[in-house]
């Protein structure tokens, strides 16, 4: 019996002809294989925080042959002054493109803000950070492997870390018993920031004492300072436990959470940029 590695030349050997006949037949029929073009579409912001914005990039395959494009590989990164900042790929099931037609491709990332900042630092002011995407899709078309260049420029608005400190802990009792933590908050970017949740601690002395997954609605304008209170549900034990921690310490509380946003309005149009992207 052929050995495994025998048994992979051979099926590489199988789809070489494959591709050759294919191509052949193409050659004769007078149809050139060629490649599709892929353009960025749509930018849609799934979720937002000050660490990391979750989103998903759309975009357009128009497939040009009469054989459909089956995405097997679409992978993309984004760079800032040189520095990754996110890297995405292709969201599952792929679906593929019929011949003459489009289709859609969700492609998903992350931005990590925090090497967003670095890569910022070489920006003055509350600029926004030039970006550049590139991806290097590979379609299999009548047997074929046809990689496909993409490029898209946009810009990142500069997102710095708000000043957060906690005023006051207080119980509340009714109408319902819950833990009231008094912050303020002071935005420091330069566009207004509006507040969707608060997800983390209540610490003393590096302790958690109380896990806040709170939502939380508030404006924040730029470079203002905004006095806010969340309330956190808890039980009888739960508030008495962390009372008890307060008290025991004499340390004051301080917040380790991470305050999730709603999107800027202004965010999908510069990652979007002026040009609807680039095929080389």
């Amino acid at each position: 019996m052929p050995t495994e590695p025998a048994r992979r030349r051979t099926s590489a050997v199988r789809q070489t002809l494959l591709a050759l006949a294919f191509a052949t037949l193409a050659a004769a029929g007078g149809c050139q294989i060629r490649p599709p073009e892929v353009h960025l579409h749509d930018i849609q912001i799934t979720d937002m925080s000050f660490r990391r914005i979750d989103l998903v990039c759309w975009f357009t395959v128009l497939n040009p042959n009469p054989y459909d494009a089956v995405l097997s590989d679409f992978t993309y990164t984004m760079t800032a002054a040189g520095q990754q900042i996110a890297r995405g790929a292709a969201v599952q099931p792929i679906p593929k493109v019929p011949g003459i037609a489009s289709e859609v491709i969700p492609v998903g990332a992350s931005i990590d803000l925090r090497k967003l900042r670095e890569a910022a630092r070489n920006y003055t002011g509350g600029k926004p950070v030039p970006y550049q995407l590139a991806g290097r899709p590979v379609f299999c078309i009548a047997g074929l492997n046809i990689p496909v260049d993409v490029r898209h420029a946009g810009e990142v608005p500069r997102i710095r870390l708000p000043a957060v400190s906690v005023r006051k802990v207080s119980l509340q009792r009714e109408p319902e018993r819950a833990v009231l933590i008094d912050l303020d908050v002071t935005n420091r970017c330069t566009f207004e920031v509006s507040l969707a949740g608060l997800h983390g601690d209540l610490t003393v002395g590096g302790e958690s004492i109380l896990a806040v997954r709170e939502p939380s609605t508030a404006v924040l304008p730029p470079g203002k300072k905004v006095r806010m209170t969340v309330p956190v549900r808890v039980g009888v034990s739960g508030a008495a436990k962390a009372a008890w921690k307060i008290i025991a310490t004499g340390k004051a509380p301080s917040l380790d959470a991470e305050l999730k946003l709603k999107s800027p309005p202004t965010l999908r149009q510069l990652l979007l940029g002026s040009e609807k992207g680039v095929q080389e």
